[in-house]
């Protein structure tokens, strides 16, 4: 369902606009970046300041331990930012670490988990949708629509770059077709 922001007069879909309430089916008038500007430009105000300085000092004393303990690590880590560092990455490379943050990091772009990925790939008899080669599924990337975000297939890295070289523009892939059938001199 489509919506016209009051702020910058853009029609979105819905989802570009925040709920009123965790329990209304209502949405807020502006939609979400014209919301995130104005915060941020408040935030920068004098009074948006003030407001933020009192927030922060009524959160600090009601967890000061919190804080002091929060204090504590970034101290550690930036004392020790190389163990630091090399304990992130050797957290980072356990294999079910790495599959959570391909888990997240599917969720976060294209809104499917790596099982749902997986599903894709196989029902395309692990092939890339354009140029048919077999591809591994470590190898196998999802492509989407830019302009609707709805997830196409999946495609080898090849074929999505080339996709993405033209811009989602099927007038340039025609060209290029056209380019290749020519014969040279």
């Amino acid at each position: 369902m489509l919506k016209v922001c009051t702020k910058c007069g853009l029609e979105k879909d819905e989802n570009y606009f925040y709920y009123r309430s965790r329990i209304s089916k209502l949405r807020h008038a502006q939609c979400k970046e014209c919301t995130s500007n104005e915060v941020s430009e408040y935030q920068r105000t004098e009074k948006g300041q003030e407001v933020r300085k009192k927030a922060y000092t009524k959160y600090a004393s009601k967890s000061s331990s919190k804080i002091k303990a929060a204090k504590r690590q970034a101290e550690y880590r930036n004392n020790n930012r190389e163990d630091y560092l090399e304990k992130q990455r050797i957290y980072r490379e356990q294999p079910h670490v790495k599959e959570q943050i391909k888990n997240r990091l599917l969720m976060y772009k294209y809104g499917i988990t790596l099982k749902e990925k997986k599903t894709m790939w196989k029902e395309q008899n692990k092939k890339c949708l354009i140029c048919f080669k077999d591809i591994d599924f470590k190898e196998a990337v999802v492509d989407h629509d830019h302009e609707t975000g709805e997830i196409r297939g999946i495609l080898c890295n090849n074929c999505n770059a080339m996709i993405g070289f033209a811009a989602d523009d099927t007038g340039v892939l025609e060209s290029a077709i056209n380019y290749l059938s020519k014969k040279l001199y």
